[in-house]
């Protein structure tokens, strides 16, 4: 039930120039945030978090180890790599009223493992839910606003398709990011883009260091942001996708 007038800007320049853009803002969408609100969630699920009521003297030991499939096989993800909140905190934030019970380790699946779907699938399922990207949430804005509406409920009118008089759709920042690492056009489609994250998420951290250096990144630059390039490729298919 937000009012989408609050989004919308009036832009003139000089006497004939009139615009009417639209902007809203997805706070806790960076990678960062979105990533950390999904070990959250996995977290929970494994309970790795103890409710605030419980004392101390009843927590854990050892280390609670959850399974991301946004992960290369085989690869643990080093504690000091968990990036922290916008507030600065450290590790993986829990729900409110909790408090982490032990360390949380973040491993991917095992290398022997055998998986029912592709890592691709299970990545893409397992950030569905903790970042909105399903119906339920859409469920007012799709009625109230005829279905114009991205993810969690926010509207959002048409974008250009290309071939109509307002010319094409843009994406900037970390997109271009993304794009570059996957090697595809900058007018792939989303089936293109699919085909190459589906690539990426099958290769292991080997794998990827190679096909990295294939890329150009001589200087290992890329190198540390391999191990989230499954986790980006998905990430941004549906932020594309749903939104």
């Amino acid at each position: 039930n937000q009012d989408i007038m609050a989004n919308l800007f009036k832009v003139q320049v000089g006497q004939q120039r009139h615009w009417n853009i639209y902007a809203h803002s997805y706070l806790h969408y960076g990678h960062n945030s979105a990533r950390r609100r999904m070990w959250g969630v996995l977290a929970e699920k494994k309970k790795c978090f103890k409710p605030d009521t419980v004392a101390s003297a009843d927590m854990g030991e050892g280390a609670c180890s959850i399974r991301d499939y946004c992960l290369p096989k085989g690869y643990v993800y080093p504690p000091y790599l968990v990036p922290a909140s916008s507030d600065g905190e450290p590790g993986i934030v829990p729900p409110y009223g909790y408090s982490p019970s032990v360390q949380t380790l973040i491993r991917s699946p095992l290398t022997s493992e055998k998986l029912n779907n592709s890592q691709w699938e299970l990545c893409l399922e397992q950030i569905r839910k903790p970042l909105g990207f399903y119906h339920d949430p859409n469920s007012w804005c799709a009625y109230s606003h005829r279905d114009q509406c991205s993810f969690q409920g926010v509207y959002q009118p048409p974008l250009p398709d290309g071939n109509g008089p307002f010319g094409q759709f843009f994406l900037f920042g970390e997109y271009h990011d993304v794009w570059s690492f996957l090697n595809i056009s900058t007018t792939a489609t989303l089936e293109e883009f699919m085909t190459q994250g589906m690539r990426i998420c099958k290769m292991d951290f080997v794998e990827l260091t190679k096909y990295n250096l294939a890329l150009g990144d001589k200087t290992g630059d890329r190198v540390q942001d391999l191990p989230e390039m499954c986790f980006l490729s998905a990430y941004t298919f549906s932020m594309l996708y749903h939104g």
